[in-house]
């Protein structure tokens, strides 16, 4: 398990970066996740993957466990997981992309109090320039909970609402989305 440390206080650490052990280059993680706001609150961790590069279900708990154990150690609150498989397996849902911009509780007995958020890889633009949205998606909503300012997606965007029943009011209603 290889990480990064970004400040040298590991008591002011509270944030953890999850990604692969190939795309954990700090200059790179600082320019896609970690900026100078929240650069000494990070670490990064390595995610283990086989020989094949992928992350079979018992290879992903046995290593979760594992790190879970030393993350418990520090003062670390939340988790940005930049890895699906990892991200289903700490939250047990069943799909990860629908969760881009949410925070979820751990569902990891024992560590419920972390807060996972789900990132796509940095390394995955190259391929598909649209992740750089949901990277972006996902860096602000760290900010907005580390800010205590962050709302469910969704929530609080109906400022207005009526419900006319009548033939009468639902003509005055259209006449007033015409003006």
């Amino acid at each position: 398990m290889k990480h990064i440390k970004f400040g040298a206080d590991l008591t002011k650490v509270d944030v953890a970066v999850l990604i692969k052990e190939s795309a954990l280059f700090k200059s790179q993680l600082a320019a896609n996740y970690i900026d100078s706001q929240i650069h000494d609150r990070c670490i990064a961790i390595s995610l283990k993957y086989n020989e094949k590069n992928k992350c079979p279900a018992k290879l992903a708990k046995e290593y979760i466990e594992s790190m879970l154990v030393i993350v418990k150690k520090m003062p670390i609150t939340t988790l940005l997981v930049c890895d699906g498989n990892y991200f289903k397996f700490l939250t047990k849902n069943s799909k990860a992309d629908v969760f881009y911009g949410h925070i979820c509780p751990c569902a990891i007995k024992g560590y419920e109090h972390l807060n996972i958020i789900l990132a796509p890889n940095y390394q995955a633009v190259v391929y598909n320039p649209a992740m750089e949205d949901k990277i972006d998606l996902a860096v602000r909503t760290l900010h907005l909970h580390l800010l205590g300012s962050y709302q469910v997606p969704g929530i609080n965007i109906i400022k207005h609402e009526e419900y006319p029943k009548t033939r009468t009011e639902i003509d005055q209603f259209l006449q007033k989305l015409h003006q």
